[in-house]
């Protein structure tokens, strides 16, 4: 019995520690596995937190730049405008920017506005020239008129103050020195409506030369815009 015990006890001994079966390899490549992802775990998380802050930090560094560079086109175009607004100003078209001897725009300002607006400046100017025209062709009806008009207002002045003498002389008789001196005063005033009227016949006649000068050129000058306009 002694043999067989001592036969037994090893036997017994080895299935029963449990530090025999934990260090098996089969169990220390699993420890070891298992730590491995342990670790690959942690750094796995570590790197994702790291890259969700870098993406983080490029999407607002892009954010902020692309505000930026909205915000500078945004500031170019309302200078353009303000740019625009004032050139238009500037050269808005306006009666009597041709020279009418060549029909062209005269002066700088003129061939910019031209330039700018392009048929709008010579409907502007075709305007102020066709009335330049009804002007010139009209001018010795418009002076007759104006000079019948004249001749009524002075015919109903002279009028009225020989009316006014007349009822003077009713209340007292005037002197001979009186008489004299409203002689005197009707002869200067007869000089001086001859001197007048000297001056505005010069003044019709210089006038009515320079119209038939400047007639041809306005016609030639209006119909050279209503070719640029067709």
């Amino acid at each position: 019995m002694t043999k067989g015990s001592q036969q037994r006890g090893p036997h017994n001994a080895d299935t029963t520690s449990p530090n025999t079966s934990a260090d098996t390899p089969f169990l220390r490549r699993l420890r070891q596995l298992s730590e491995e992802k342990q670790v690959h775990s942690a750094e796995v998380g570590g790197n994702n937190g790291k890259n969700a802050s870098f993406v983080t930090a490029s999407r607002f560094i892009a954010f902020s730049g692309r505000d930026r560079l909205i915000n500078r086109h945004i500031k170019r175009i309302f200078f353009l405008c303000l740019l625009g607004i004032f050139a238009a100003w500037l050269t808005w078209p306006t009666a009597g920017q041709l020279e009418l001897e060549s029909c062209s725009p005269n002066g700088a300002v003129a061939e910019l506005s031209a330039y700018v607006h392009g048929k709008g400046f010579w409907r502007a100017q075709l305007g102020d020239i066709g009335h330049q025209r009804d002007e010139a062709e009209n001018w010795d009806r418009t002076q007759a008129e104006q000079r019948r008009q004249i001749s009524e207002v002075q015919a109903q002045t002279d009028e009225v103050l020989q009316r006014e003498k007349d009822w003077l002389a009713t209340f007292y008789a005037p002197s001979q020195e009186h008489q004299l001196a409203e002689q005197l005063r009707d002869r200067a005033a007869q000089m001086m409506a001859q001197a007048d009227d000297l001056e505005m016949k010069k003044y019709n006649r210089l006038a009515q030369e320079k119209i038939q000068k400047q007639l041809p050129i306005l016609r030639r000058c209006q119909e050279f815009i209503n070719k640029k306009l067709r």
